[in-house]
């Protein structure tokens, strides 16, 4: 599923461009569709496997964080970015090492930034809301992005304050992942960052994207 259009808010530095959204089709590999994007574009990447320690995804020439959610079960999601070349937006982007179909991924590219940095992590257990510690923005700051990983399916997930909600998806009975984006520093400098409206007895993950200038 693709969704194309919006910017970060009224002071965008970064553009938001589109978004997809996928899962493993049982074969271990996707191939992600970029051709909303343009070349230059920097794409980023998430994957979340809903049972603890099982997540090898990778896409060849992209830059690749973990991050093992330490709330409840060591749950592993994957995040990942990537200035986009023309193969990536003629052919798209093919991830592989994916677990089984229960595997979510999702997919988004933002005009601007041509790098990115994990800069917040934070997980929960059996909470309405999972929060990230505040974060100082980087002084080539154009954005950030914020992604909830969840264990358990979340109908309407409240984004943190100041952010634009994007995709928003699930794979019934194993989680939810969601994407909310923000340039205005001033929306999180000194405050943590929340999602909140979530439910159901499992772990949630969130993890913070500053997109940034070269």
């Amino acid at each position: 599923m693709l969704d194309t259009n919006g910017l970060l808010g009224s002071q965008a530095l970064a553009e938001f461009i589109g978004q997809g959204t996928g899962q493993n089709p049982g074969s271990g590999t996707l191939v992600l569709d970029f051709s909303f994007a343009a070349v230059g574009d920097l794409g980023v990447i998430h994957a979340y496997y809903p049972l603890p320690g099982s997540n090898n995804a990778t896409a060849a020439g992209w830059n690749r964080v973990t991050y093992t959610w330490t709330a409840s079960n060591a749950y592993l999601s994957v995040y990942m970015w990537k200035v986009l070349d023309a193969a990536d937006v003629a052919s798209g982007v093919t991830v592989t090492g994916l677990a089984p179909v229960q595997e979510q991924v999702g997919w988004a590219a933002y005009r601007g930034p041509t790098t990115a940095a994990v800069v917040s992590t934070g997980a929960d257990y059996a909470s309405a809301t999972v929060s990230a510690p505040a974060f100082d923005p980087h002084d080539l700051h154009m954005g950030a992005v914020s992604i909830l990983h969840s264990r358990t399916d979340q109908a309407n997930p409240t984004p943190p304050a100041g952010s634009t909600r994007r995709a928003v998806f699930t794979v019934t009975s194993y989680g939810t992942a969601a994407l909310a984006d923000f340039s205005d520093p001033d929306a999180y400098a000194g405050g943590a960052l929340v999602w909140t409206g979530l439910t159901g007895a499992f772990d949630h993950a969130n993890v913070v994207i500053e997109l940034r200038e070269s």
